[in-house]
């Protein structure tokens, strides 16, 4: 799950995140989550 926030000003504490050719803009909170995340699922995967 991922709340996007999209908005024509840069909203402070947020970071640019590319997905299916589209830009939104997450917290820093968000996106560390998000990567964290991946980053288990792709472990979950190796194994």
């Amino acid at each position: 799950m991922m709340v996007v926030v999209r908005d024509t000003h840069m909203p402070l504490n947020t970071v640019p995140v590319y997905r299916h050719g589209r830009k939104f803009y997450v917290s820093i909170e968000e996106f560390e989550r998000m990567r964290l995340e991946e980053r288990r699922y792709r472990r979950t995967l190796m194994q």
